[in-house]
């Protein structure tokens, strides 16, 4: 027996006419081919991607709005529990007129990866006391820039907020916690930045203001009715008790509340664009495709091979296979 020295495959033809069974067979699960994994795709819940969740760090940067008020008990006074304040905006310290401190404020931003985010924000106020003053209280709120970049592009004022009490005579507040984004309903995928709640700008003073508007109690239910808000996250506040008494002849000594804000990756729910979810679609057909079409393309072969239908075989024969003269 000789050697295989060269091989053309063979190709079988069926023909059958329109009104046969076979012609209806073929027609049929040619059909079946393409639309049976579009049903197994439509079917499996994830055909149309309704929302998608992505990570990412947001960007932000201090606005340099703040509001700070202090409770405290003045050991001179026996009349109670007093108000120290004072607000980045003129018109809530005009408000607050009669209980206004100026502190000094420090505030540092650190970008520890050095990849163009801030990572890490540090915010020092030293409020000014007299020395017959201890603080029991701390209300703050600080205002950010809140950034979106990525999948969706939107950015609003965000604030941090933090409120602790003590029985103790207290010489500084600190606290270090996360800012994570809180989302009552989806983000859409834009091309053109979103400026959200533009018109619900918080510590501004103007023609419109009132004294309503610089309450507590009114800028956190406000803040906390927006659909996307923020929450600053610290779980373990440290409170420094004041250890000894103030020299008599130190007329003034202070409070120190220190802030340490990390920014860190966050999950970020949105609902695609149309073409993203076209694109899905595709791929979920695709993945159904390449599975079902080999097994419809074998029970076709099965079916015309062994002439379950009748049809009319016919095999090209390759062209120069038949030669009137050879070597």
């Amino acid at each position: 027996m000789g050697h295989v020295v060269h091989r053309e495959p063979v190709r079988r033809n069926y023909y059958a006419t329109l009104c046969s069974c076979a012609f209806f067979i073929s027609v049929c699960l040619t059909t079946l081919a393409f639309v049976l994994p579009l049903v197994a795709a439509w079917t499996s819940d994830h055909f149309w991607i309704k929302q998608k969740t992505y990570r990412e760090q947001p960007k932000m940067t201090f606005k340099k709005k703040m509001m700070i008020i202090l409770q405290t008990k003045d050991s001179a006074q026996n009349d109670g529990v007093s108000t120290l304040s004072w607000c980045t905006n003129e018109y809530g310290n005009e408000i607050m007129s009669s209980s206004i401190r100026v502190p000094v404020v420090r505030e540092m931003e650190k970008d520890d990866d050095r990849d163009g985010s801030t990572d890490t924000m540090e915010l020092n106020v030293r409020v000014p006391l007299k020395r017959t003053e201890a603080v029991h209280g701390v209300w703050f709120i600080a205002l950010y820039r809140y950034r979106l970049t990525e999948h969706v592009d939107v950015e609003w004022e965000a604030a941090a907020i933090v409120d602790e009490r003590t029985p103790l005579d207290s010489e500084a507040l600190v606290v270090d916690g996360d800012f994570y984004i809180r989302q009552r309903d989806l983000f859409t995928s834009a091309d053109e930045t979103s400026a959200l709640y533009s018109d619900e700008v918080m510590l501004e003073g103007g023609q419109y203001a009132s004294i309503d508007d610089f309450l507590p109690q009114n800028m956190v239910q406000n803040y906390s009715a927006r659909t996307f808000s923020t929450t600053f996250d610290y779980r373990y506040p440290v409170w420094v008790p004041r250890t000894k008494e103030v020299p008599v002849d130190r007329t003034f000594t202070h409070f120190d509340f220190n802030v340490t804000l990390r920014v860190p990756t966050d999950t970020i729910t949105y609902r695609p664009g149309f073409g993203e979810t076209i694109k899905f679609g595709i791929i979920q057909y695709v993945a159904f495709y390449v599975v079902i079409a080999p097994l419809v393309t074998i029970v076709q072969n099965f079916i015309f091979r062994n002439q379950i239908v009748e049809s009319k075989v016919v095999v090209e024969v390759p062209i120069g296979s038949r030669k009137p003269h050879n070597f």
